[in-house]
């Protein structure tokens, strides 16, 4: 029988240690450019997430409360906004067939809450909005810029160029279904 201090020991050298610490610092060195341009990546494409979604959210706020909803674009900012436009549809009331707009104010006597506003604010981070192009009209490149969403949820078409900081670029095309279509400029 062997004893105790007979038996093999298992135990990494310092030069073993020392190679796979070499080995990590190679391949991180390798990684390390890609997981930066990895990361500027996310950025614009998290932005044109954000720009589909919020004229989502405008198509959709103006089919469900049959108001006309605004998709505003402030170029020098880099910020989205999703604002009802005050010109709400016209609607019959169930109990005597009266026109009424879906901002009036609730009749005495109803549990109707009185509508709340829509507002939804978006910035982008490190990525800007290059220009914006309605139909055919010219680019826009600088100031506010409004795009209608009607009570049918339709809208113009438009067209939105967002850049980042690092010469990415992203072309956002909505067409009057409001149906967006995503492509990366080279």
């Amino acid at each position: 029988m062997i004893s105790p201090t007979e038996a093999p020991r298992r135990a990494f050298t310092l030069l073993e240690v020392l190679l796979v610490v070499a080995l990590i610092g190679v391949m991180t060195l390798v990684s390390l450019p890609q997981m930066i341009r990895s990361i500027r990546g996310n950025r614009l494409r998290a932005a044109t997430r954000t720009l589909v979604m919020a004229g989502r959210y405008a198509r959709s706020m103006a089919l469900l409360r049959q108001e006309e909803m605004a998709l505003i674009f402030d170029l020098d900012q880099a910020v989205l906004r999703v604002e009802s436009r005050g010109r709400p549809a016209l609607q019959r009331s169930p109990e005597d067939g009266d026109i009424v707009s879906a901002n009036d104010t609730p009749r005495p006597g109803t549990n109707a809450p009185p509508p709340t506003p829509v507002n939804l604010r978006r910035s982008l981070d490190a990525v800007r909005i290059a220009s914006v192009r309605v139909q055919e009209e010219s680019e826009h490149r600088e100031g506010i810029f409004v795009v209608p969403y009607e009570t049918n949820g339709r809208c113009a078409p438009y067209e939105v160029r967002l850049e980042d900081d690092h010469g990415g670029r992203m072309v956002i095309r909505v067409d009057a279904l409001s149906s967006p279509q995503t492509e990366r400029e080279t």
